[in-house]
């Protein structure tokens, strides 16, 4: 046998440090994963006892090779089958243990699904929140107030907030949720840097208005591809001041919301526009907002061949962008999406592929991921908390172009990366 083969070997034959999958369904025995390293007799005992007489194996990802047939014991009869869970104390142990992981994965998909219902409703009220600013609309800028003091409420709770991917279909108001997007992250980074809570507010406010100003340019010159010409450039640097006009004319007066409107733009070395600022003469407020726009547009391309999964955005940021952006800020940013940020496809070291969910501020190599499995409905999927399974391990990122179609589709992996914020106190374990 080569390295690179996948054998079916008889149970008898294992020994610990034999890698194996198991066929079936999850839900059909009481181990963690279908595909897992043998590290004891007693898992042995256990597969045997439950009637299971082959396995695959896998040489690459196994510690040693499986017995020769002649050192497995001789056998008089078939394996003894458990009919019941309580026939030995162990396996009625891991059936427990397997029943309470079933009912926290059933906490976990209602969190989520109560997060994209959060999600949804305000995303919602966005497109019309613009339209009633682009009239002048008091009540609008009260909405708005409204609608950026809930999420910064969650995140100011008594627990911290989690940030969720959110899995939404493609539609053509991408504007909308770019600005939801770029909003939540921004009120995210400012609760790191330890704004205030009015401060955050006033952040929150800015970066879901940061491009309210586009509504006044031309849509074929915003969908226009590059390269633009010097006129059209022209047309496109003003949106920042017609911005700034319009939220003005709704009765916005906080200066921090109008300056970091206006300077959403100017990068760090002084090449933006439309003031040409360098550093810190830009305000912090338009730094983090002109670092999150970056990140979710890389992300979130109009052209699905162009987007970048989160792991390469901010590597990218970082090798190619950095000149343009307060690196400081950008590296609290890093952390607080963490090395694998939701939304990125990875492979783990048991073979499995799964898309992160939920970054995990504590330990950022061990996010929570959604597995592919075919044999479960998506919206039943396995979801693996990586720091409860420490011999497991992310092996690599993942592009999504790279995954065959039926993963690609189970894991949601062609939507936009889109993100919105679960209460601590209602978060999973």
């Amino acid at each position: 046998m080569t390295a690179n083969t996948r054998q079916t070997i008889r149970v008898e034959l294992l020994q610990p440090g034999v890698f194996i999958q198991l066929t079936g369904k999850w839900f059909s025995h009481p181990f963690v994963f279908n595909k897992f390293k043998i590290k004891t007799w007693n898992q042995i005992e256990i597969l045997e006892k439950l009637g299971v007489r082959e396995v695959a194996w896998i040489p690459e990802k196994s510690d040693c090779w499986p017995k020769e047939n002649h050192e497995a014991k001789a056998r008089a009869a078939e394996p003894e089958q458990v009919t019941s869970k309580e026939d030995d104390p162990y396996v009625a142990l891991m059936w427990r243990i397997k029943k309470e992981q079933m009912e926290h994965l059933r906490q976990i998909h209602e969190n989520l699904r109560q997060c994209t219902r959060d999600y949804d409703r305000v995303v919602k009220n966005v497109p019309a929140l613009m339209k009633q600013m682009m009239t002048g609309s008091r009540e609008a800028v009260a909405s708005a107030k409204e609608t950026v003091g809930e999420m910064v409420d969650t995140f100011l709770g008594d627990a911290d907030a989690i940030v969720h991917l959110i899995n939404i279909k493609e539609k053509d108001e991408g504007i909308y949720h770019h600005s939801l997007n770029v909003s939540v992250l921004s009120i995210m980074l400012g609760k790191k840097i330890k704004l205030t809570a009015s401060e955050m507010h006033e952040l929150g406010v800015a970066a879901l208005f940061h491009d309210i100003g586009k509504n006044q340019i031309e849509k074929k010159v915003l969908k226009k591809k590059p390269p633009l010409t010097r006129a059209e450039q022209a047309v496109i640097h003003l949106h920042p001041q017609y911005g700034v006009d319009i939220l003005s004319k709704s009765g916005i007066r906080d200066t921090a919301v109008l300056r970091a409107v206006l300077e959403h733009h100017e990068y760090w070395n002084g090449t933006g526009y439309p003031a040409g600022l360098k550093g810190e003469q830009i305000g912090k407020f338009a730094r983090i907002i002109r670092m999150v726009d970056f990140y979710d547009n890389l992300c979130n391309n109009p052209d699905a061949q162009a987007r970048m999964t989160p792991y390469e955005a901010l590597s990218h940021m970082y090798t190619k962008l950095r000149n343009l952006i307060d690196i400081d800020l950008f590296s609290i940013f890093i952390r607080s999406m963490g090395i694998y940020p939701p939304g990125t496809v990875v492979q783990l070291s048991n073979g499995e592929t799964g898309i992160v969910i939920t970054i995990n501020p504590n330990n950022p190599l061990k996010p929570s991921l959604l597995l592919y499995d075919p044999n479960i409905p998506r919206e039943e999927a396995l979801i693996c908390e990586m720091e409860e399974h420490e011999d497991i391990a992310i092996e690599k990122s993942i592009h999504s172009e790279e995954l065959p179609e039926a993963v690609r589709n189970y894991l949601s992996a062609t939507t936009h990366v889109t993100y919105f914020m679960e209460k601590g106190a209602a978060a999973p374990r």
